[in-house]
């Protein structure tokens, strides 16, 4: 039930939530993950991308995780 900080959730991309693969460039090198406040960046490593099986791992690192409170949103965006 406490806060866990640096903690890392994966962010798996696919064609039903992420139709945009063919417009990212190679190996997902255009990727940018910001917090929700839609300003601070993020720490993320990308396990895997695949723009023909149209699938990507990324796993972002968060600085807090707080069971009590709804989910933090965060942004990726791509050039």
């Amino acid at each position: 039930s406490a806060p866990v900080t640096d903690g890392t959730v994966l962010l798996r991309l696919h064609q039903g939530n992420f139709p945009q693969f063919l417009n990212v460039r190679d190996g997902g090198a255009d990727f940018r993950v910001v917090a929700g406040d839609d300003q601070t960046p993020l720490k993320y490593h990308l396990e895997r991308f695949d723009p023909i099986a149209e699938i990507a791992l990324l796993w972002v690192k968060l600085p807090t995780i707080n069971a009590q409170s709804p989910a933090e949103k965060l942004f990726l965006y791509f050039a």
